[in-house]
């Protein structure tokens, strides 16, 4: 599935960059990112998924998905310019 449809899909409340390219898979653990894969930024008890950001961007994430307010979004935007970063309402 292209970012763009998988965008379509989730509604997101914001989106930084372009959403291009083809999505490979989908992952909230920085280690198994592929190209192509979608980060998913989730706080957790120990670690903020923010923390993983750069080294998700750096294996090659297409996107980053996190549940965020835009201005925390634009604030803490970290990894390479390629990556789309996606904002979504906590569900």
């Amino acid at each position: 599935m292209g970012l763009g449809a998988l965008a379509d899909v989730v509604a997101p409340e914001r989106v930084v960059g372009v959403p291009a390219g083809d999505v490979i898979g989908l992952t909230a653990h920085s280690a198994e990112v592929e190209p192509g894969s979608v980060f998913f930024a989730i706080p957790g008890g120990t670690h903020d998924g923010w923390t993983f950001v750069p080294e998700a961007a750096s294996r090659g994430a297409v996107a980053v998905v996190a549940v965020v307010g835009l201005a925390f979004l634009l604030g803490r935007r970290r990894g390479k310019k390629e990556t789309t970063y996606v904002e979504i309402r906590r569900v």
